[in-house]
């Protein structure tokens, strides 16, 4: 759907929407990012952390996504980093308004600086939804689909970020 939200703890432990931004630039095929590719954008789970903000990027504001993560390497994933950055950007990178990256990157170094460790980014490519799914079916990507799938349901239900792991070469959501 093109779009990033930004959840926040609230006051119950669990997390509420504090605000969507729509996701500006080209669109690439959906589809895990793979080796060195640069058609296409990460999927999976990420986390920011400080080494991870880019306050003057080629363009503006930018924010590493730590491409590739755990997961990705055991893909054969390697290569260029992708960005959530200010500037309508194509893949590999998420481009964002320059006022909607100011906000989201003085959301992160905000949680960074007063003591979080850091910011989990998951990145599906869908609304990972039964009719969506259904529909998607028949799509290439559709085994590594499922192994993100459990994450968007536990969150869709309770609001509050899974445990990810990794085992093997897959995802696992650990509920509890």
């Amino acid at each position: 759907q093109r779009r990033l939200e930004i959840w926040v703890q609230g006051r119950r432990q669990n997390y509420v929407r504090l605000r969507t931004y729509r996701l500006c630039g080209t669109r690439p095929p959906i589809g895990p990012r793979q080796r060195a590719a640069t058609t296409s954008q990460p999927e999976g789970f990420y986390s920011l952390g400080t080494t991870s903000l880019r306050p003057q990027p080629v363009t503006y504001l930018g924010i590493d996504i730590n491409w590739p993560n755990a997961f990705d390497r055991t893909q054969g994933g390697a290569g260029a980093s992708s960005l959530l950055q200010a500037g309508c950007v194509g893949a590999p990178h998420f481009g964002l308004t320059d006022q909607d990256m100011e906000e989201v990157y003085t959301l992160v170094h905000s949680a960074l600086t007063f003591g979080q460790t850091g910011v989990p980014l998951h990145i599906f490519p869908f609304e990972m939804n039964r009719l969506r799914m259904m529909q998607s079916a028949q799509a290439p990507h559709i085994a590594f689909w499922r192994t993100l799938e459990p994450a968007w349901r536990l969150f869709d239900r309770t609001k509050k970020p899974p445990q990810v792991r990794i085992l093997g070469r897959r995802y696992v959501v650990i509920e509890g």
